[in-house]
Parts: structure tokens; sequence; C-alpha cells
């Protein structure tokens, strides 16, 4: 699989390719095929979410050195494997309260910024941080401590399902907590060129992938609708 959970398309050589190109020569009898190539359904977009009851639950249950990193995840939005786990110091601004990705760095390459106020959440994890790597030496802002000495986190995989086991979660993702944060931005009322802006997508569609649709906002439109045609 990708990298933190990305799902990869089929592409010009994947099922659904094949099946456009066999099919049609299977049907007029030309091709010596004893069956015709199935064919792909695309998987629906998932339309799970973190409430925070649910993330707290499966945070309590995790690994000490993992809980900031899901935290920070569900807060930012920002990948995990590819962002979170490798930031370094160098990459934190304490006196603006600004975390960034440098350009080349993460999924899409490109460099971006989040604004941590004094008292956010966000900034009170990288401060709770800062007290442990000063501690002990480490560059890193996330890592784990093994007899005594800072050392690079290495994969979540384990941990997650065991976490979200023993939250009555089990099927919920690490990719989920990307979605949440999008929808919480959402809620929010935060604009969507500043959403995406933030979690590091190019383009708005992001909302429509993520299924970033819920039926209470969908009622508060529609309510909208009618007081204005009223």
């Amino acid at each position: 699989g990708r990298a933190d959970g990305e799902e990869a398309a089929g592409g010009e050589n994947g099922p659904s390719a094949q099946h456009r190109l066999v099919n049609p020569a299977v049907d007029a009898a030309r091709l010596p095929l004893r069956q015709k190539c199935p064919k792909s359904t695309a998987s629906p977009a998932r339309r799970e979410f973190f409430e925070p009851a649910q993330l707290d639950a499966v945070v309590v249950e995790l690994p000490k050195w993992w809980q900031p990193v899901i935290l920070a995840a569900a807060i930012t939005g920002w990948r995990t494997s590819s962002e979170l786990v490798p930031l370094r110091w160098s990459q934190v601004d304490l006196a603006t309260g600004t975390l960034r990705i440098e350009p080349g760095d993460g999924k899409t390459g490109e460099g971006r910024t989040w604004p941590a106020s004094e008292h956010s959440e966000p900034w009170q994890i990288i401060l709770g941080q800062r007290e442990l790597a000063t501690q002990f030496g480490t560059p890193l802002v996330f890592f784990r401590v093994v007899y005594g000495e800072a050392r690079p986190l290495g994969s979540y995989a384990k941990a997650w399902a065991t976490a979200t086991q023993e939250a009555a979660v089990a099927h919920r993702k690490v990719h989920d907590l990307w979605r949440t944060a999008i929808r919480d931005f959402d809620r929010a009322a935060i604009s969507r060129s500043v959403a995406v802006s933030l979690r590091g997508h190019k383009t708005a569609s992001v909302f429509a992938r993520y299924s970033i649709f819920e039926i209470g906002a969908q009622r508060d439109g529609m309510a909208k609708l009618t007081s204005r045609n009223s």
C-alpha cells in the first residue's frame, strides 16, 4: 500500500482499463478467452470521522510516545508518517508559534506553515515535546525513549490496531484522522482555500473525495434555503 494509507487508483493498466480493452473483443468472439475480465467497481469514499470522545478513547490506549503524534494529526490534518513523525525542531519557530513543512518534504513536496496560537492545543503539544526533547537532547519533535535514549519512531500499525481494538473502534483507520481535521475545519467555518493550504492539498476537491458532508450541516443549509425563499 502507499504510505500513510493513501489509496492508489487503477490507472491506465488497472482492472477498469483491462475491462475496456478486452471485453469488447470477447463479446465479438475475437479472442479465445473462456470468460470476460471482471468489471471493477470503485470503492466509495470513506465517511468515517472521529468525535472527541472516540479519539480520546483511542489515544489513552496508545503508547505514550504515539499519543502526541496522533493528537497532532487529528488537529492539523498533517500526514503521520511523512510529515509529523520526521518533524524536527529546526521546523518549529518557538518565537512566532509556527510549524512548517519545508519545500521538497512531505507528500506534495510543497512547503507550508501551520500557525499555532499560544494557547492552542497543537502548541501545547509542541511545548510538552520541547521539554522532553531538551531532556533527551534530540532534534526530533516526536520520538520514543529506549534505555534512556531518544530514538526515532517506527511504524504505528501495531499500536494503532491494539488501541482501536481496545477503544471499540477497530474499523477506524489513521486516514480518518485527516478526514476528521478537514471536517473540523469546515465546522469552524474556515474557508476551503485556507483549509487545503493548512492540510497540504492543492485543490478543494479533497472535500468531495473525503465526503465532508454531515446531516446536521445539510439540515442547516436547507433551513437557510427555506428562510430565503419564504
